[in-house]
């Protein structure tokens, strides 16, 4: 799976999943896709859950992929986030930063430009294993 899939599938699976209110998600651990744009109308694709955003993908002068890091804080730092289907695994390079508009006392896993706009030999921080 290439990472044009990747989009795709994400931005497809925000628009085909309806955004439930907080109040009237089901179950505690409920969470949901939403499609939003910032002030500058820029797109957004958000996933949140228990009201904490764990998956966050904007467009804008770049693309933008935050992911919230699964363990305790971490400090800023160069770091992965290894990416697993059923038939690929990827590892993709960022940053771990705590310095964020997403929820307080959490790291998020950050990468800029995901290399959409080059060719893949180009781009060197997403390596397919």
């Amino acid at each position: 799976m290439n990472v044009r899939r990747l989009l795709l599938a994400a931005i497809c699976a925000a628009l085909a999943t309806p955004s439930v209110p907080a109040e009237n998600a089901i179950g505690a651990e409920a969470g949901q896709w939403a499609f939003e744009r910032n002030s500058r109308e820029n797109p957004s694709i958000v996933y949140r859950e228990n009201g904490k955003t764990l998956f966050y993908l904007g467009v804008g002068r770049a693309i933008g992929l935050w992911i919230a890091y699964p363990r305790s804080v971490q400090p800023d730092r160069a770091g992965s986030v290894e990416i697993l289907t059923a038939r690929d695994s990827w590892i993709m390079k960022g940053d771990l930063v705590n310095d964020h508009g997403f929820d307080p006392g959490v790291t998020f896993f950050r990468q800029w430009d995901l290399g959409v706009d080059r060719p893949k030999t180009d781009f060197d921080n997403l390596g397919v294993k």
